[in-house]
């Protein structure tokens, strides 16, 4: 049997010597796949991850305080503050 790095002969092994690690090796690859997808969707999607810091230097002042920031919500009700959007009308809103 050859000792290469390739990933068919590890699993090869694997089932041929351990057959009792593969639910261990599949939950492993999962939650890897899972943290990596849920790295790039907060890469993307979540405001307060900021990949060009130049460009955009405060990107809170885009945050829209209607808009639902979190994955989950549990009663909670986003209106927006008469208080701060007339502030906002008085900046003349960037």
């Amino acid at each position: 049997m050859p000792h290469g790095v390739s990933g068919q002969g590890i699993v090869k092994r694997l089932g041929m010597a351990n057959y009792e690690l593969f639910p261990v090796v599949i939950i492993v690859g999962a939650v890897c796949a899972m943290a990596g997808s849920f790295s790039i969707y907060s890469l993307f999607k979540k405001t307060d991850v900021v990949l060009f810091k130049r460009s955009n230097p405060h990107p809170w002042e885009k945050v829209n305080p209607s808009q639902q920031q979190k994955f989950l919500k549990l009663n909670q009700e986003y209106k927006p503050i008469p208080a701060l959007e007339k502030l906002k009308q008085e900046m003349g809103e960037r």
